[in-house]
């Protein structure tokens, strides 16, 4: 096997789906979403990389279960979170990763990966909106 060095590869993609719903009381959601990734080999036994991803989930009144919609019961639990965020919205969210990794031997590597989040809800009465920066160390072996 050649290896050239450095090597730079580009990845990326779109999607659409309908999904169960991460915002109670929703039943389900339609997401799309797109994202890209960069890696770049900068030596044999380091690889910087790069990612991005952006979301759009939509929250629709016809995906609330039949009890959200009724007076009695758990329905008037979900009323007042229907009172809170509406009937229909949408949740953003952008995430934004750089991450350097270092191949301790060919079937085991140590990676370090700082992660930017923001995410913006005008339908999650949990978590309207949040910005979170977070940093990572993984350490894996394959078998």
């Amino acid at each position: 096997q050649i290896h050239t060095i450095p090597s730079l590869r580009v990845n990326g993609g779109a999607g659409y789906s309908l999904k169960d719903a991460d915002v109670y009381p929703f039943a389900s959601q339609k997401q799309k979403e797109v994202y890209g990734r960069l890696e770049w080999d900068a030596t044999p036994k380091i690889m910087c990389g790069g990612s991005m991803k952006y979301r759009i989930g939509e929250y629709d009144e016809d995906s609330l279960p039949p009890s959200a919609l009724s007076d009695a019961g758990i329905g008037s639990i979900v009323n007042s979170a229907i009172q809170d965020t509406g009937r229909s919205g949408e949740k953003k969210a952008m995430m934004v990763s750089a991450d350097v990794t270092y191949w301790i031997t060919d079937y085991a590597f140590i990676k370090l990966e700082q992660r930017y989040e923001d995410a913006d809800s005008d339908i999650d009465v949990v978590y309207p909106s949040f910005t979170r920066n977070s940093t990572r160390v993984v350490v894996t072996r394959m078998f």
